[in-house]
């Protein structure tokens, strides 16, 4: 047991605490004793692999999320995550308007295509005419129940909608009981992205910066860094730094003015606190004291 005092830095919700004449605090092997401070909660790791976005690059990819979002989000889904009425109109009007410009873009390339052979056929040899086919037939827009109650109107395209998408996924992945196997569901989690390979190698680039200093340019991303080893003249490559940043500055002294020196320069990119995969090949570059 321990002395409670006013100056001994104690927490009045410590639950060790036994408040009388005198007052104490129980320590470990006391009876009753509770290990204080409470130990801190580990959220779980929801998500242990990168991944690239949920948004594909590819219109057809595009139409699939949108179907897969509308489809996924039944009402008990909708409540979980606290999305509104508006926000899944919303959602749903975008998936319908988005697959019938598609469609429609694609008639119209086709159509085209064929209206600009049809003109580039005047500039060739032949005989005989072709008529000029009437344009194509597009399809009907398609129409949605308003939120309010009233018939069906037709979609419209709403400005800006991808950056209300953005919202919507940030509002469900933020959600305090985001599972990500509604992520799954829903398809607004995108494909992993694969581990680097071992066998990489650096592809580095170098130039002499303003103050007469090489300046290494180089792909950072995924790994941490770079790290950089220099070899001066007929010298051995030694330690020049590591690289946080796509460009870096090797912070060497330059040679006596007036001399030059040639300097040899390779990377090697950094992992988790590890150099990881392969030295780059050699660069040499000519160094001129100043």
């Amino acid at each position: 047991m321990r002395p409670v005092t006013w100056d001994g830095s104690f927490f009045w919700e410590d639950p060790n605490l036994r408040w009388g004449d005198p007052s104490f605090q129980l320590e470990p092997g006391d009876p009753g004793y509770v290990p204080w401070p409470p130990p801190k909660t580990k959220h779980r790791n929801k998500n242990t692999m990168k991944h690239e976005s949920y948004l594909p690059r590819e219109d057809a990819g595009i139409s699939t999320l949108l179907m897969t979002l509308n489809n996924g989000l039944t009402n008990a889904m909708a409540t979980k995550y606290n999305l509104t009425a508006e926000q899944r109109w919303r959602l749903k009007q975008a998936g319908l308007a988005f697959d019938h410009l598609l469609a429609v873009s694609t008639i119209l390339a086709d159509a085209r295509q064929g209206f600009t052979a049809l003109r580039e056929g005047m500039f060739l040899g032949g005989e005989g005419s072709t008529p000029i086919p009437i344009g194509p037939t597009l399809p009907a827009v398609p129409t949605i129940e308003p939120l309010v109650a009233g018939a069906p109107v037709p979609v419209e395209v709403e400005a800006e909608f991808f950056d209300f998408l953005g919202r919507v996924v940030a509002q469900i992945k933020q959600a305090e009981n985001y599972d990500p196997a509604d992520g799954e569901t829903l398809g607004i989690i995108g494909p992993e992205v694969p581990p680097p390979s071992s066998d990489i190698k650096p592809q580095p680039k170098v130039k002499i910066g303003p103050s007469g200093k090489p300046v290494v340019t180089c792909k950072k991303s995924p790994f941490q860094g770079y790290q950089v080893e220099v070899a001066r003249g007929t010298g051995t490559f030694a330690d020049a730094g590591f690289a946080t940043a796509r460009e870096y500055e090797i912070p060497l002294p330059l040679p006596p003015a007036g001399q030059t020196e040639t300097w040899k320069i390779r990377v090697q990119y950094r992992l988790q606190n590890a150099l990881f995969g392969q030295l780059s090949d050699a660069l040499e570059i000519d160094v001129r004291g100043r």
